[in-house]
């Protein structure tokens, strides 16, 4: 990520200069609009978001047909937990409540390089 503005998110920024390095490079920067579904529920989620700017919310059912907002995300937050844990269909969806900016990378690539680098899988698992 050459020429870029600098990471915003505070996992990232809180993982090794060289585990920083290592995921940086596979991290693409992207905007979120208002309303966008960033992952549905029990569906295979292809990419992984760390929030850089605005909100997202992550819901789940509810029972009788309801969705129930579980938690927000924001800066501080990733939608990796699912791949951490190894959760190819999570219950939950994503969708962005403020619009704003994130770095995205896919979820296949995010495996890898957690596996390649330990450090990161301990960082969000903390």
């Amino acid at each position: 990520m050459t020429n870029t503005p600098p990471i915003r998110n505070q996992l990232l920024q809180a993982l090794q200069p060289e585990d920083l390095r290592r995921i940086s490079g596979l991290l693409t920067r992207v905007s979120l609009r208002p309303r966008q579904m960033l992952h549905v529920g029990r569906m295979p989620r292809e990419r992984v978001y760390f929030i850089e700017s605005g909100l997202v919310s992550v819901s789940g059912a509810g029972g009788r047909g309801k969705t129930v907002e579980a938690w927000l995300l924001g800066f501080e937050g990733t939608t990796a937990v699912p791949a951490i844990l190894q959760d190819e269909e999570p219950a939950l969806q994503c969708v962005v409540q403020i619009g704003g900016d994130a770095l995205e990378i896919g979820r296949i690539e995010f495996m890898a390089v957690m596996e390649a680098c330990p450090g990161i899988r301990s960082l969000l698992l903390a």
